[in-house]
Order: structure tokens, then sequence, then C-alpha cells
């Protein structure tokens, strides 16, 4: 069994497979640092065109790092992953899912990721796209964190 692993509290389908890019800590906000890992689809160029430079390549993975303060997040990772390792990410809305908070959180904040990719409350006026979720019940500095993903 992986350790520290996020088990979500409601899950409505919208999960992914990624590759880490360096180590990830689970349930912390993730980013998407570079393109996906082999798979077909893309040719020459980048082109999508079929058949054209299909790679044989069959792992066809997004790539991962932790969140680092106020950044757009991709999702939630679902559990320690070494570098290079596959881990699942949970994203979209609808989903609570516990996130490691980063300070006091209060019931109904609206939150964002600091600099170690914890849950910490919101400024007044986020960056545009930095505000990922609302705690959905009050933590502590270092606890889970129920946090509905937006």
């Amino acid at each position: 069994m992986p350790a520290n692993e996020c088990i979500p509290y409601k899950v409505p389908g919208d999960s992914w497979s990624a590759k880490a890019d360096g180590a990830i800590t689970g349930k912390r906000f993730v980013v998407v640092s570079k393109d996906r890992t082999g798979g077909g689809g893309k040719g020459a160029g980048g082109s999508t065109t079929v058949g054209v430079g299909l790679s044989t390549d069959l792992e066809n993975l997004y790539q991962v790092k932790q969140a680092g303060a106020k950044g757009v997040v991709a999702g939630v990772s679902s559990w320690d992953a070494a570098d290079k390792a596959e881990l699942k990410v949970y994203s979209g809305p609808g989903y609570i899912v516990p996130v490691t908070a980063g300070g006091t959180l209060a019931a109904g904040d609206l939150v964002e990721s600091d600099a170690e990719g914890k849950a910490v409350k919101a400024n007044a006026t986020p960056v545009a796209g930095a505000a990922c979720g609302i705690a959905m019940s009050k933590a502590s500095a270092a606890e889970d964190a129920e946090i509905k993903l937006i």
C-alpha cells in the first residue's frame, strides 16, 4: 500500500494518472510541469495527425510536480511519489479530498496552495486562477483539511 495515501471523501469520477517530476508528497496540490511522456498522437513538431511520427512508447502520462505558492493547480496528489514514479491526480469540481493544511482553516474558506503545496486560506484578492478549493470543515496546520475542489 502506498504511504500517506489520499482517499477522497467524495468522488465524481475525474482522476488521471501522472508521472512525478521530482518527489511529491501525498495530499498536496500539484501543477503540470512538463509535456506528457511518450504515447501516440503527437508527430514530429507536435503534429496530431494520425500515423505521422507515432511513438512506440506506450507510456502516456502527464508530468506533475508539487505546487508552489499561488500557482494554478492541476489537482491533488493521491499518495507520496518518488521522482519519475506514477501517481493518480484528483481534479475537477465535485471532489472532496483531504489536503494537508498549511495553516488554520475555517469551514467555507476559499483556499489556495502555499509554497509546499498545502492548503491555506486564499487572500481577499487571490491571483487569478490560484484559488482552487473550499474548506468544507475546520482544520489546523498539518491536519488533513476536507477540501472541495473548484
